[in-house]
């Protein structure tokens, strides 16, 4: 009900806009197998990728979607440490080989993701009985961790995030988010991790990773305030990543906002990379549509090209802008159990362009 309350009030408010949702009516190009690839949209902006998993790359299908729409690929697991490296002394590369092969098989271009998360925990920080483990052990494990894995991939991976999501939400909870590495190094865990990846990898971009930086001001000024102050201690980072998990009714991730980041992270010196981009229309659990309605669609695609022509206009500061998958059949459950789906991305679940996909592309 919320929802539906919310776009008649945003339908409403947009028709007294210089740009009416009728300028984002694309119904006479939907299911036109022959349309423009993605890639080929913007290449001469900024790359664009989307999150895979390995059985992507094997189905031919699938496979020939993402050769035509995607110049760059970002594994959504297969690279972070649960999977790798779940144990001390384990390790599984299949599926991380699989997408890297696929990329080097057909010259797309790799995105690492992640290093470190500390966040989901790690075997790293406890010793066989439990316990924390001091700073020089676990600081020796994620070299060894870092230096594996960066150096098996160098060839194909270009950037990594080398540290997911690392800043506070609040003041209440201070600038880092609270985990075991944070509990035994302090942000040195951060600023040692990419002194790692450089070592591993001089060549690779390096970046920290981090969500709704545009919804929460105060995230934002801790990002803002130690990645400068990191850059200018001289640590290895080359990049931040924004990532861009936006709802449609969300009011603080707006262009202006995204404008705002967008400068202020230029002013620092490092390289701009929008990761996890899409677009949920869910205002809440109960606000769940197997079929789009007319007007909620038509909003979603005004505010996806909106954000687009910031980016656009920002083409010198992006380097690329990375979709967190590949198109919307990605069900999701409720809490009794029936699945739903989000609806965020440019493409159905039969991997046609929706109406958003040419809206970001008309220009």
């Amino acid at each position: 009900m919320l929802t539906r309350i919310l776009s008649l009030l945003l339908a409403v408010l947009s028709f007294l806009t210089f740009s009416p949702l009728s300028d984002y009516d694309y119904s006479d190009k939907l299911g036109d197998e022959n349309y423009i690839g993605f890639k080929d949209c913007y290449a001469d902006y900024f790359d664009i990728g989307a999150a895979v998993s390995g059985w992507h790359c094997n189905k031919e299908d699938i496979s020939a979607f993402l050769l035509k729409n995607y110049s760059s690929l970002t594994g959504e697991n297969a690279f972070k440490q649960a999977v790798l490296n779940p144990a001390e002394g384990v390790w599984n590369f299949s599926e991380a080989d699989t997408i890297a092969n696929f990329c080097r098989e057909n010259g797309l271009k790799l995105r690492g993701h992640c290093l470190v998360w500390g966040y989901l925990g790690s075997w790293m920080t406890k010793d066989s009985e439990g316990n924390l483990v001091s700073k020089d052990v676990l600081l020796q494990r994620m070299h060894d961790y870092i230096t594996t894995i960066v150096t098996r991939y160098k060839d194909i991976i270009h950037v990594w995030d080398v540290v997911n999501e690392p800043f506070g939400y609040d003041k209440k909870d201070g600038a880092f988010k609270h985990n075991d590495f944070l509990t035994i190094c302090g942000e040195e865990y951060i600023t040692k991790a990419f002194e790692y990846a450089h070592e591993a990898d001089p060549t690779a971009v390096l970046c920290v990773n981090e969500t709704t930086v545009l919804k929460k001001q105060k995230k934002q000024d801790y990002l803002l305030k130690y990645v400068e102050k990191w850059v200018n201690e001289g640590v290895p980072i080359h990049a931040v990543g924004i990532q861009s998990h936006w709802n449609l009714w969300e009011t603080n991730e707006t262009p202006r906002r995204l404008q705002k980041v967008i400068d202020k992270l230029y002013e620092i010196g490092v390289d701009i990379q929008i990761t996890e981009c899409d677009m949920r229309i869910d205002a809440n659990k109960n606000d769940i549509f197997d079929t789009l309605p007319r007007n909620i669609e038509l909003l979603q695609s005004k505010k996806f090209s909106q954000m687009f022509e910031v980016l656009r206009r920002n083409k010198d500061k992006i380097s690329s802008v990375t979709f967190w998958g590949i198109n919307d059949n990605r069900p999701q459950k409720t809490a009794d159990g029936e699945k739903y789906y989000r609806h965020e991305l440019l493409f159905d679940r039969e991997s046609m362009p929706k109406n958003a996909f040419y809206a970001v592309c008309d220009f």
